[in-house]
């Protein structure tokens, strides 16, 4: 797809009104780059009729380019703007958004594998995997290669150090944590509304009372109306939940606990050991807010969250440190950037080759 082509189908999705927000800046920044044709395309708005605009992708025996799609930098729909409202914000943006190359357009067809993992199909034709690369999909290309692929199951996978936002059929949306994957049929909205987390997310459920909301873990069930609420199944053995509104019934093979806004339910399985609290919002959903939020931590778990967070090894020749820490540190801030702090109290070293944080008696 050439870049006057991708300008043609951004204008379309625009004039339709499902242009996203990222989309917004690469629409604004090709027809900079192409200005004559994006006047033409000005010129023949008016004449187009509802027939000759690009319809939602579908796929089929023939193939069907699909842009890769972008981690977006804000979770907002920019919907209804009119092709002058554009225009304006043509002229008042501030330039430096970046077009993505066009060369590693992917192409989607019920037999092919797609490259780089925007997008893929196995090879059984069972499965569409949605990797980090994918915070927003247009419900209806997906309903679209559902349909015509026989898809029957969806993963949504974020990334070693990425969240994702992700939004399901009925509205509820869900914000994935690095390295989390959701798994659900396409069914979905349908005959259930059943779910599968591995990792840790936050769901803001659309009410349903014909539907319960319901997520699967290796630990347990959790069974909602309408609410929002985050789940940590991270570990093997270890649940979490933390109901911010609303009500959630959590159930395992012989245990079960309803819970109220504020509560924070901890399962362990190995052993079979189950737990309600009432703790903090931040505490139980620092990372919702891409922070680390610490309250009279030691120092070897505030290391052990960070070196599990940035991909480097801990290696603690203390027996045990005195004092503590409070207080949150942004998870956009480098981690060299939060070392030097602390190296300052001669207690922790960064080895960046060795990719190694050692915390010295």
């Amino acid at each position: 797809m050439s870049e006057k082509e991708y300008l043609k189908l951004l204008f379309d999705k625009l004039v339709q009104g499902k242009l996203s927000g990222e989309e917004l800046d690469i629409f604004l920044d090709l027809s900079e780059k192409h200005n004559k044709y994006f006047e033409e395309l000005l010129a023949s708005r008016w004449e187009t009729t509802e027939t000759d605009r690009i319809h939602p992708l579908q796929v089929g025996k023939t193939r069907t380019p699909i842009v890769r799609l972008l981690l977006s930098r804000v979770a907002v729909l920019i919907l209804g703007l009119s092709v002058l409202s554009v225009i304006a914000f043509y002229y008042l943006r501030k330039p430096g958004t970046e077009v993505p190359d066009l060369a590693n357009t992917h192409v989607l067809s019920e037999d092919n594998i797609m490259e780089n993992g925007t997008i893929e199909v196995s090879g059984v034709k069972d499965k569409i995997v949605l990797t980090d690369t994918a915070s927003y999909i247009d419900q209806e290309i997906l309903a679209g290669i559902l349909q015509n692929a026989g898809v029957d199951t969806i993963v949504v996978r974020s990334g070693l150090r990425q969240g994702l936002v992700y939004t399901l059929s009925d509205g509820t949306k869900i914000k994935l944590n690095q390295n989390a994957s959701l798994t659900y049929y396409s069914s979905y909205d349908r005959d259930n509304r059943t779910v599968s987390l591995d990792g840790e997310a936050f769901f803001d459920v659309h009410r349903n009372k014909d539907l319960p909301f319901v997520v699967k873990t290796g630990n347990g069930d959790i069974e909602v109306l309408g609410t929002s609420f985050s789940i940590n199944n991270a570990s093997r053995n270890k649940l979490a939940v933390y109901l911010k509104e609303g009500r959630v019934r959590y159930k395992n093979r012989d245990k079960e606990e309803q819970m109220t806004p504020g509560q924070y339910l901890t399962y362990d399985l190995g052993r079979d050991v189950l737990q309600v609290t009432q703790v903090e919002e931040l505490e139980a959903m620092d990372w919702y807010y891409d922070l680390f939020y610490f309250n009279h931590a030691s120092i070897h778990d505030v290391m052990a969250k960070l070196a599990t967070y940035y991909g480097f090894e801990l290696v603690d020749r203390t027996s045990g440190h005195k004092g503590s820490y409070s207080g949150t540190i942004s998870r956009k801030e480098s981690l060299e950037n939060v070392i030097k702090i602390l190296e300052l109290t001669k207690t922790v070293k960064l080895d960046k080759e060795r990719r190694i944080i050692v915390i010295n008696p």
